[in-house]
C-alpha cells in the first residue's frame, strides 16, 4: 500500500499565523478564485503581494506579514496558479487583475487608503497594476526584476500619479 499525502507541499511548509487573521475569497475579472487571509485591525490597508513560486503563508512571509499588521490590515493571498489560489500563474502578464480583485475587497470592506505591497513577480503586478488600473494611493516594489530602461520605456508607466507621504 502506498503512502499518500493528503496536503499540499505548500501546507507543510506554512506557518499559521499567531494573531487573529480571517481567511477571504475573491474572484478576478477573468474568473479566477483566490484565497487569503486578512490581519490587523489598522486605518489604512496593505494588499501583501508574494514572489513567484511563493504563497502568502510561507513561513518568513508569515512573519513579515505580522510586523507589517502593527501598521496596516494587510491582505495577504495566493497569486493565481500559487499556494490555494485556483488558475495558472501567467509569470506577471494577468497577476495585475489578482491584485485589483484583493485592492477592491479592500475597497469593499471600507478602506479609504489602500497600499499594494509586492516583492518579485508581485512587485511586477503591483507596478503593473498602479500603471494600468490606478486605483491605489501607494504601491511599493520590492526586489523587483525591472531594468530602469524597462521601466523608463514603459508608457503604462509614465501615468502613475505622484503619491502623498505619508500614508501609514
Amino acid at each position: 500500500m502506498a503512502l499518500r499525502l493528503s496536503a499540499r507541499p505548500a501546507d507543510l511548509l506554512s506557518r499559521p499565523y499567531s494573531l487573529p487573521a480571517r481567511s477571504f475569497e475573491v474572484r478576478t475579472e477573468d474568473g479566477v478564485v483566490l484565497r487569503g487571509h486578512r490581519l490587523g485591525d489598522r486605518p489604512t490597508a496593505l494588499v501583501f503581494c508574494h514572489g513567484f513560486t511563493g504563497w502568502h503563508r510561507k513561513a518568513r512571509l508569515v512573519l513579515f506579514q505580522e510586523e507589517l499588521a502593527s501598521w496596516s490590515t494587510v491582505y495577504a493571498f495566493d497569486f493565481r496558479g500559487h499556494g490555494q489560489s485556483g488558475g495558472r500563474s501567467s509569470f506577471g502578464a494577468a497577476e495585475h487583475l489578482d491584485v485589483e480583485a484583493v485592492v477592491r475587497r479592500a475597497r469593499e470592506d471600507g478602506f479609504e487608503r489602500v497600499v499594494t505591497f509586492g516583492g518579485s513577480m508581485g512587485g511586477i503586478a503591483v507596478i503593473r497594476h498602479a500603471a494600468l488600473l490606478d486605483g491605489v494611493d501607494a504601491a511599493v516594489a520590492v526586489s523587483t526584476p525591472l531594468t530602469e530602461a524597462a521601466v523608463v520605456k514603459a508608457p503604462s508607466v509614465w501615468k502613475l500619479p505622484s503619491m502623498p507621504w505619508p500614508l501609514i
